[in-house]
C-alpha cells in the first residue's frame, strides 16, 4: 500500500469525526499568521488558487468568498481548484462548496498529475496540514512540481505540524518535518522561503501539537 493510499483510506474511514473537527474552527484562527497577505492577493483579477489536501473545503471556500467580495463579481475570478485524495472528504467538500465555482479533483503530491494536466498557473497554493504526509524521499519532487504550478510572484503557504505521536505517524502515514529541510528544498526548486511564525498553538487544542507556517515565494523574472 502506498503512503498516499494509506493516508486517504484513514481519512475516508474517519471522515465524520475529521470533518467535524475541521469545520469547528474558522479560517482566520487557523491561518492568522499570513492573513496580512490576503488583501493584495484577493484584489487580483483572474485570481487562481489551488488548495492541496483541501479536506472539507473550509479554506478554499473562505478564499473564494473573500475574493468575490473584493472583486464584486465571481466572473472576474480565475481557477479555484481543490485537490483531495480522500473520496469521502471530497464528497463533503463538494457539498460544502456547492454554491461556489470550485473544481474538485482526486489528486495528491508529489506528482499532482491531474492538476498539472490542467495547464493552470496559480497565484496561491495552500498546503495546510499536508507536508507531513509526504515521504522525505518524495519532497524534492513535490516542491519542484508545486513551483512549476506557480505564476511568477505567486506563493505557497505551508504549515508544518510538530510533535506528532508515533500512533498517528503510523496510522495516518505522517513523517517528521522541519523548517531547515523546506528551506533547502525550496532553493533547489527556485523558491524563497520565509518563516512567518514558529510555534503557533494548535487550533484544535491538541496537547503538545504546534505548527510552523512558511511562505515560499516564486520571484518574478
Amino acid at each position: 500500500m502506498t503512503d498516499n493510499l494509506k493516508s486517504a483510506l484513514y481519512y475516508d474511514k474517519h471522515v465524520a469525526e475529521i470533518s467535524q473537527q475541521y469545520l469547528s474552527v474558522n479560517f482566520e484562527d487557523v491561518h492568522a499568521q499570513w492573513l496580512h497577505l490576503l488583501p493584495t492577493l484577493l484584489n487580483k483579477s483572474s485570481l487562481a488558487i489551488l488548495d492541496v489536501g483541501a479536506g472539507t473545503g473550509r479554506d478554499i471556500s473562505y478564499l473564494y468568498s473573500q475574493a468575490v467580495s473584493c472583486l464584486g463579481d465571481a466572473t472576474k475570478l480565475g481557477h479555484f481548484i481543490a485537490a483531495e485524495p480522500s473520496h469521502y472528504l471530497r464528497k463533503v467538500g463538494r457539498e460544502y462548496t456547492q454554491q461556489q465555482s470550485i473544481k474538485w479533483i482526486d489528486d495528491s503530491l508529489p506528482e499532482l498529475e491531474i492538476t498539472r494536466s490542467l495547464k493552470v498557473r496559480f497565484d496561491l497554493i495552500l498546503l495546510s496540514a499536508v507536508w507531513m504526509h509526504i515521504p522525505v524521499s518524495q519532497r524534492s519532487r513535490a516542491l519542484k512540481n508545486l513551483s512549476s504550478l506557480l505564476k511568477h510572484d505567486g506563493f505557497i503557504v505551508m504549515s508544518l505540524k510538530q510533535r506528532m505521536t508515533e500512533e498517528e505517524q503510523d496510522k495516518r502515514a505522517m513523517y517528521p518535518v522541519s523548517v531547515s529541510e523546506v528551506e533547502e528544498l525550496s532553493s533547489q526548486a527556485g523558491l524563497t522561503c520565509e518563516i512567518m511564525i514558529q510555534a503557533s498553538s494548535d487550533a484544535l487544542n491538541r496537547e503538545g501539537v504546534y505548527w510552523e507556517t512558511l511562505v515560499l515565494i516564486k520571484s518574478g523574472s
